[in-house]
């Protein structure tokens, strides 16, 4: 969260006003780390100054135990948040870098830095675990090094090739859908409102889950739970692939598919419901669970995809003004 007391710390726009504001400073007494308030001396816990202690004279400004920001002698002001991309770290870089917009978009540090000669603004990403360097230039405070945006994007011939190699499995998911996929009543709720029309659904019967899957105990509880074997499906790829390659045996090709079709419609959180129903839902037993058609395709073709992270995902330049999703950046974190 932000504060108010932000509106009191100075605006520092050069290494000069920096080590001014550092010599001018009084420590506040009986501290075992000097600390030099930033504004008002009340708020020293939260705003203070220091000198590096590289011996490069440099002058950083913190924000409660992390340099935000660093003027070195040079001219160089450093731009680093260690992870924390918070409304008060952006109100604090915001406050003190005069002609520097700060905020948060899609979890990342943005900021927005006035391009003279191109007369608009550009956005620049401050990494996690990074630093971006900034610089006065007549004036105006200038990236001397541009790092770009950059993220994961699919790689569409790579996709393409990946379908293409389960090409068997995916027209298997197509025709179970086309089977058994049922249109749901017009929702209507009330007299004064138009009917809503529902997406069409496939039903799903517990019983085919536990003949299919299993079961096993719960490792804290005991009790009886339906198998976890598709539950994180795409952390383990050669189990996936035992289950969904084309080139198996006839004999069993229709019965893995199926178990693979079943096991991934669902949600971990369905499973839940599924573990619940039996065991303590006994008279709602039959009643089917219900999954959207397209939510069965997405599931399904997601955990496809992510399995093979490192063959559809490529690291791709975004345009000057982009800045990325995030969508895909934990699929290679988690293999």
């Amino acid at each position: 969260m932000g504060y108010e007391s932000v509106k009191h710390v100075p605006r520092v726009s050069t290494y000069k006003h920096a080590r001014k504001i550092y010599n001018e400073a009084v420590p506040i007494r009986g501290r075992a780390e000097e600390v030099r308030p930033l504004g008002r001396r009340k708020d020293a816990d939260t705003y203070w100054c220091r000198m590096k202690k590289d011996g490069s004279e440099a002058i950083e400004l913190v924000l409660y135990r992390t340099a935000v920001l660093t003027f070195k002698p040079n001219g160089d002001i450093v731009v680093q948040t260690n992870g924390y991309s918070t409304q008060s770290t952006h109100e604090f870089i915001g406050q003190v870098l005069l002609g520097v917009l700060c905020n948060g978009v899609r979890g990342n540090t943005v900021l927005s830095i006035r391009d003279k000669a191109a007369q608009q603004w550009v956005r620049h990403i401050v990494p996690k675990n990074e630093s971006v360097t900034l610089r006065m230039v007549d004036g105006h405070i200038t990236v001397p090094e541009p790092k770009g945006n950059y993220e994961y994007r699919l790689d569409r011939k790579a996709v393409k090739n990946l379908r293409i190699r389960y090409k068997d499995f995916y027209t298997y998911v197509d025709s179970m859908i086309k089977i058994r996929a049922v249109e749901q009543e017009p929702r209507k709720y009330s007299r004064y409102h138009a009917e809503e029309k529902l997406p069409p659904v496939v039903e799903f019967a517990y019983k085919e889950f536990a003949d299919m899957l299993g079961f096993e105990a719960h490792l804290v509880t005991g009790q009886k739970r339906l198998k976890r074997t598709f539950v994180d499906i795409y952390k383990r790829k050669a189990e996936l692939d035992f289950y969904i390659s084309g080139d198996q045996p006839a004999e069993v090709r229709n019965d893995n598919f199926y178990a693979a079709f079943l096991g991934m419609a669902i949600s971990e959180a369905d499973y839940g419901w599924e573990d619940a129903r039996v065991n303590y839902m006994s008279s709602e037993y039959d009643q089917p669970r219900r999954v959207r058609v397209s939510v069965i395709r997405e599931r399904i073709d997601t955990q496809i995809l992510r399995a093979h992270a490192d063959e559809v995902l490529v690291w791709t330049r975004l345009a000057p003004d982009a800045l990325p999703y995030g969508k895909y950046k934990h699929w290679l974190e988690d293999k």
